[in-house]
């Protein structure tokens, strides 16, 4: 092979190992790693569960139905879902004889075989708060994602939730609708028990990034806590209230606090109906006092291509400007505002400064951060990077053919000609 083909080849390969590196910091998917607090569930809390357990309507399909409830008058059973690696097809979520494995031994592994239903459930809602990663989007079941990978989102973590209710017996279904308040709505999931009477009762594990919250069987009523209500179809589900969607949601996320100081993570779900022009974070000493610390615009691009996960922000304060004291709480909120001036802010939370917090150099924006896409650009990167790497060696060797093949009729040609030359003429 020359050495012109040679370069080729090199630099095909040097391309192929380029593509398959992780993408930029632009457009990470790495969250940060939370330490989750510690739930303790009372007894008392079990005990009610378990005489609640009794009204639940008994169910033994080894499936459950997913409600959309983000808009609209009534409830919508939906058939927009057809994801095979969630084991879910028009609406509805299918148990696996691999996800009733996975769920008999991590009950098992937990020392809970004998143990009561109650138990069960209430032992998997701590596990999942105290183990789970809050991160991006999983491709393997609900009940993988969870016990297995241990990580994912709401729709992860409920939906093992409610997997592990259908697959004691009780009727659930796994609802998709908002939770917050006027003005600070987040997308979420959580899990239904359908009573025989027909009453609904939410069922779900808080995560990290909320705070140690939890229910267990508990009727919309009681919910109803902290500002934080859970909304179907444009009301409020514990007492039909009214409320106006704004069409984007800004979910804050743990901060991470390491040698460079404290960074601020927050994640932006917009309605497919509504583009996001700018986000950023206030700042302040007082959660009354916060003033616009640092923004950014959003192009075309993320909105396009975030249609239904959004995408993820984070800032660094130190490096904006802000002069931390060590031991001092700061508090912070994220906002997103749409293209017609619309702001829609978070809720505001705290953290401690730890550390040496010494302001560096502000950079003209923040970091806005695509969401976990499944890996498809890198696999397709992959893809192309083989394909161009198979056409080189391809054509490679076709030259290599071809220059064999006019080497043999060079060299038929010659001994054709010394034959002519040696043979005497009549």
């Amino acid at each position: 092979m020359t050495g012109r083909w040679t370069a080729l080849l090199l630099a095909a390969v040097l391309a192929f190992f380029t593509l398959a590196a992780p993408a930029s910091a632009a457009l990470s998917e790495v969250y940060p790693e939370t330490e989750p607090s510690t739930i303790s569930i009372p007894q008392e809390q079990i005990d009610a569960l378990d005489a609640l357990l009794e009204t639940v309507e008994p169910d033994d399909s080894g499936c459950f139905e997913i409600i959309d409830a983000l808009s609209g008058d009534e409830e919508i059973r939906s058939t927009d879902y057809s994801v095979e690696s969630l084991n879910v097809r028009n609406g509805v979520a299918y148990l696996s004889e691999e996800d009733g494995q996975i769920l008999d031994e991590a009950i098992a592994q937990a020392g809970l075989a004998e143990a009561s239903d109650a138990e069960k459930i209430a032992w998997a809602v701590e596990w999942i708060h105290n183990n789970l990663v809050y991160d991006g989007y999983h491709t393997g079941s609900y009940v993988y994602s969870c016990f297995v990978e241990a990580g994912g989102q709401c729709n992860i973590y409920n939906g093992a939730i409610c997997a592990l209710a259908i697959h004691l017996g009780y009727h659930a279904q796994l609802v998709r609708g908002y939770r917050g308040s006027t003005g600070s709505q987040t997308a979420h999931w959580w899990t239904e028990l359908i009573t025989e009477s027909g009453d609904r009762l939410v069922l779900e594990t808080g995560n990290t990034v909320d705070g140690n919250w939890y229910f267990l069987g508990n009727s919309y009523g009681d919910t109803h806590t902290g500002g934080r209500d859970y909304i179907k179809c444009n009301r409020y589900a514990y007492n039909g209230e009214p409320f106006e969607y704004l069409g984007a949601a800004v979910n804050p996320m743990s901060p991470v606090q390491d040698e460079e100081g404290v960074e601020l993570w927050a994640s932006v779900w917009k309605g497919a109906d509504y583009n996001v022009a700018r986000v950023g974070l206030l700042f302040g000493e007082s959660p009354d006092a916060l003033t616009e610390l640092t923004s950014e615009t959003v192009d075309a691009v993320y909105n396009a291509a975030n249609e239904s996960r959004g995408f993820s922000m984070s800032y660094r304060p130190g490096q904006l400007g802000a002069d931390l004291e060590n031991g001092k709480t700061y508090y912070y909120a994220f906002f997103a505002e749409l293209e017609d001036g619309v702001r829609c802010t978070g809720d505001t939370y705290s953290f401690v400064a730890e550390g040496e917090q010494t302001p560096q150099a502000v950079p003209a924006v923040g970091t806005v951060q695509q969401k976990d896409n499944g890996g498809w650009v890198t696999w397709v990167a992959l893809a192309a990077a083989a394909a161009s790497l198979a056409v080189l060696i391809v054509s490679a060797r076709r030259q290599m053919s071809m220059r064999r093949r006019r080497r043999r009729r060079r060299a038929v040609k010659s001994e054709q000609m010394t034959y002519r030359r040696e043979t005497p003429k009549r």
